[in-house]
Formats: C-alpha cells, sequence, structure tokens
C-alpha cells in the first residue's frame, strides 16, 4: 500500500507540473520602413526555470529552441534572432547549453511581398527545465496581424 500511495503521489506532481506551463508567451509585430516587419515571440520564464537557445553546442541533449513560420505568398522569413544566451553547464544533462531565463524575447524578420494586409502564422517549440527536471517539449501556435503599410 505504501509503494502504491507513493507512486501515485509522484503522478499527481506529474501532472501538476505539466498542467502549469512556467513559460508564457506574448507576440506581437512591428512594421519597419524598410519593407520589413518583425514578429516579436516574447517570453516570460517563472522563476526558477529556463528554456533553451535557438542553437545548442551538441545534439545529444536538450531540444533548442526552433520558431518555425509557416510560408506564404504575402510574406518571407528572413532570419531569427536571439538575445546573448546564458552558457552554462545543464545538470539535467551533464553538458554545456545555452539557455534564456526570466524575460527574453526571440525576433523573426519577415519580408513583405505585397502591400496588403496579412498575417504570420507559425510556432514556436521549446523544452523548459528548471535544476531537477524538464517538462516535455512544447509547440505554441501564433499568429500575428499586420496592417497594410502606411504610404
Amino acid at each position: 500500500m505504501r509503494a502504491f500511495m507513493t507512486i501515485l503521489t509522484s503522478l499527481i506532481t506529474v501532472v501538476t507540473t505539466l498542467a502549469a506551463d512556467p513559460v508564457h508567451w506574448e507576440f506581437t509585430a512591428e512594421d519597419r520602413p524598410d519593407g520589413t516587419v518583425l514578429v516579436r515571440l516574447h517570453a516570460h520564464v517563472d522563476e526558477g526555470w529556463h528554456i533553451y537557445g535557438l542553437w545548442l553546442p551538441r545534439n545529444d541533449g536538450p531540444l533548442a529552441t526552433e520558431v518555425r513560420v509557416q510560408e506564404d505568398e504575402r510574406y518571407a522569413l528572413k532570419e531569427v534572432h536571439e538575445p546573448r544566451a546564458t552558457e552554462a553547464v545543464d545538470v539535467n544533462f551533464g553538458m554545456v547549453v545555452r539557455y534564456h531565463s526570466g524575460e527574453t524575447e526571440f525576433t523573426a524578420v519577415i519580408e513583405r511581398l505585397g502591400d496588403g494586409p496579412f498575417k504570420v502564422t507559425g510556432e514556436v517549440e521549446y523544452m523548459v527545465c528548471n535544476d531537477s527536471t524538464c517538462l516535455p517539449p512544447v509547440a505554441i501556435p501564433f499568429a500575428v496581424p499586420v496592417p497594410a503599410p502606411i504610404k
């Protein structure tokens, strides 16, 4: 009976942890005079947690954050930027990783291919960890409206 209660308590802890995602996203767009649009993917990462950078030194550890933008004839993805990441040994993987904690923002540079309004759609996939556990990777969809340029 004691083993059953231990397993049940562990299962409840895991389910509760999974239900409360420690990363909160906000998506906005900034139209620029040079014909590009900056789609900002702002993440607020709860204290004690971190998400990984866009690239990692090795492929045998955590999942790097990935920003995917849906193809469309009205726009094209040029590149994705991230702020400077912290580099440190991750105790969960025993390797040096690049990660972000607290407030961080990824920026997708979008090239306008026409003069009309459109909506940039895509998703950001990330893995969030603390010093003792990692949650399964999550893909969060986004759809950011971009108005026609002012002439």
